[in-house]
């Protein structure tokens, strides 16, 4: 009843929940605890809406994206403060470096999984081919805006934001303003 009681907490201020922060710091042991003990994956934390699986995806925690999407956690949920899918956490957002497993592991299995790729996750990825045909399949894509807390980037202020100079030329050839 005890571990019922704190799988349901929030932290005041942020809204987490301790699934929140146990799956952003890749403590396994303690998700699986969590979910077991009834934690809800699709709490969203109240002040970005993000959910365990933004921040797993994130941190590079493979695993705890694996348990968390066996209980059935949403693939393509967007947050309010970069208007991203945990793939898109898992190449674009960069918020606890020091906490960070296994990136591109953790991106293997969002997309595994289905996770589909938008604009920015292609130039996160720096993958050129797959920019290239999402641009070609909608070139509304290169109006898109990331959210707030990026500034509201569209997909070429991000690839200069990265200094990736050949995708950002791509994404001007396309028309990109």
């Amino acid at each position: 009843a005890r571990l019922a009681t704190l799988a349901a907490a929030r932290e005041r201020c942020l809204g987490s929940t301790p699934l929140i922060f146990a799956a952003h710091r890749g403590l396994l042991a303690i998700v699986e605890a969590l979910l077991q003990a009834g934690a809800d994956v699709h709490a969203r934390e109240r002040v970005s809406d993000s959910i365990a699986l933004h921040w797993a995806a994130e941190g590079g925690h493979a695993e705890v994206v694996r348990a968390l999407l066996a209980r059935g956690s949403e693939l393509e949920l967007r947050d309010s403060w970069h208007r991203l899918t945990p793939l898109g956490w898992a190449t674009c957002v960069e918020w606890a470096p020091r906490l960070r497993d296994d990136r591109p592991a953790t991106i293997a299995v969002l997309r595994e999984a289905g996770a589909q790729a938008d604009v920015f996750c292609a130039l996160g990825l720096r993958d050129a081919a797959l920019l290239e045909r999402i641009v070609v399949a909608d070139r509304a894509v290169l109006a898109a805006r990331l959210g707030f807390v990026d500034q509201a980037m569209t997909p070429l202020l991000f690839a200069v934001s990265r200094r990736d100079r050949a995708l950002a030329e791509r994404l001007i050839a396309h028309g990109a303003s």
